[in-house]
């Protein structure tokens, strides 16, 4: 589990179990390469602003939202159990299944040019 600040610059991959991120900033600051399990465990809003690509499940937990805002991502199984998943990339978010739980809920915001 993830909880503090990273500042991790390489590329992050998970290859087998689950990695649990607690804070956006927790994630490092590079791409996220999923081949296994990565939950969103936030209990507040944040922001995830890693590339996410990989054919592993991207799992989003907690009260809070979790704003993705990396152009070009993609997973693989995607499940929202808990608060919201928020997209607000440029172009699509790529998933092989979505699912939002009961009481969970999802949000795609236009981005706008000035």
């Amino acid at each position: 589990m993830l909880t503090g600040v990273n500042f991790y610059s390489g590329t992050t991959t998970v290859n087998q179990g689950r990695l649990i991120g607690t804070h956006g900033s927790s994630l490092g600051l590079a791409e996220i390469d999923n081949q296994a399990e990565l939950e969103l465990a936030f209990e507040q809003n944040e922001i995830v602003n890693n590339q996410l690509s990989g054919s592993g499940s991207l799992i989003k937990s907690g009260a809070g939202i979790g704003s993705l805002t990396a152009s070009g991502s993609s997973q693989g199984d995607v499940q929202v159990n808990g608060g919201t998943l928020q997209f607000t990339q440029n172009g699509s978010f790529g998933a092989a299944s979505y699912n939002t739980a009961s009481g969970a809920t999802t949000h795609s915001l236009p981005i706008h040019h000035c």
